[in-house]
């Protein structure tokens, strides 16, 4: 078996491409994010990198916002770097797989096939109509037009979905809303995510002094804060005995969601952290809530979890996979800062019970590594191969 990797960004691919290296199947990975990092589990002889695309990506926010809204750069850096890939691949002979990332694929997939190889579409998040749909709706109770997806984009990735022959996606969510597009459910491999268990594990032996609830990744509005601060001002928790802590860059459309509720004290926030700073806080904390109205399967739900945190997530989040409801955690409806409140407070009045629950969680994921993803990835691409 020989594989071909293509990724306009980090997302969960290098994970991969380390496992397609173990495993001694990687032909070619072609990227944007490659570093000397990466060299020690990722030979630089089987990538061909293109970090131009990563500056254009970077140096578009800065130009004036009418050229930005006008030329779409973070469009045109993705579709450039497919066309590279293109034109590589009709130099590129003898590969069974062609793996492609959603929204960086279109002009590859007919060479690949071309070639002779089956295509394998990853997909991160939902299916991007239905992602466009659900996100408009909320952004539209803001009063905010939702503008990262135009309806070119849209129909590029749906004809992306159309002439690949599987797409691999990270969760039961992700399932249900490519089922809802009208996606064959032969089409569809669901192989979850893993975690960096060593980095994140620690044994955790009391019950933390200040009861924390930690909320990790972009302040915005995808992510459900709105719901979160609004269950957090109906508790009206002692100021003295709990904190919130939201830890993450700040969106610009995140100041509507503040200018929509009242902030105590006792909400925190912290810039993002490299990853032992922030392993340091999720060890200090007492639950995770995740309320996002629209992920795949975000990861730092694992992260909190091989950190022994109860999580308490959205039926939107891919949470519901990782734990049983009521056991590791709870999932709720998107949404609802009834159920948040709830639950929040549940933990608050049950904070050894609490405790318990999140060493289960901790033992539930110890097995959910890279390493096993990778290992799950490849047993799906031999079947593929064996028809």
């Amino acid at each position: 078996m020989k594989v071909v990797a293509s990724a306009g960004g980090r997302f969960n691919a290098f994970y991969l491409v380390k496992s397609l290296v173990d495993h001694g199947i990687l032909k070619k990975f072609y990227t944007t994010s490659y570093t000397s990092k990466d060299g020690k589990y990722i030979p630089a002889r089987l990538v061909n990198n293109a970090p131009i695309y990563e500056w254009i990506g970077r140096g578009w926010k800065f130009l004036p916002a009418i050229v930005n809204e006008k030329l779409a750069w973070n469009v045109v850096k993705d579709n450039l770097f497919d066309l590279s890939v293109q034109k590589k691949l009709q130099e590129l002979d003898d590969f069974d797989l062609f793996v492609g990332w959603a929204n960086f694929s279109l002009h590859s997939i007919p060479v690949a096939r071309s070639k002779g190889a089956k295509i394998i579409l990853e997909s991160g998040s939902t299916h991007i109509q239905y992602q466009s749909d659900i996100l408009s709706d909320e952004y539209y109770k803001f009063g905010i037009p939702y503008k990262p997806v135009t309806q070119k984009n849209i129909d590029k990735m749906v004809q992306e979905y159309d002439e690949s022959d599987f797409i691999m996606i990270p969760s039961s969510f992700v399932k249900r809303s490519f089922l809802e597009q009208g996606i064959d459910a032969n089409k569809l491999l669901k192989v979850p995510y893993g975690v960096e268990w060593e980095r994140f594990y620690k044994k955790r032996e009391e019950v933390p002094k200040k009861f924390r609830v930690i909320f990790v990744g972009m302040l915005g509005i995808r992510k459900g804060l709105y719901y979160l601060l609004k269950a957090w001002e109906k508790l009206n928790l002692p100021a003295d005995k709990v904190e919130l802590l939201l830890v993450g860059n700040v969106q610009s459309d995140f100041k509507s969601v503040l200018d929509r509720v009242c902030l105590s004290d006792n909400v925190k926030f912290a810039d993002p952290s490299d990853r032992n700073e922030l392993a340091k806080m999720y060890q200090e904390s007492s639950v995770f809530v995740h309320p996002s109205i629209e992920e795949g399967l975000s990861m730092v739900q694992a992260e909190a979890m091989a950190s022994g945190l109860p999580l308490i997530c959205t039926t939107n989040t891919g949470g519901q996979d990782l734990i049983e409801n009521e056991k590791e955690g709870f999932v709720i409806p998107i949404r609802s800062v009834e159920a948040l409140s709830e639950k929040i407070l549940w933990c608050y009045q049950n904070r050894d019970a609490c405790f318990e629950m999140g060493k289960l969680a901790q033992e539930k994921i110890k097995t959910q590594t890279w390493e096993n993803y990778g290992n799950n990835v490849v047993e799906e691409y031999k079947k593929i191969l064996k028809g």
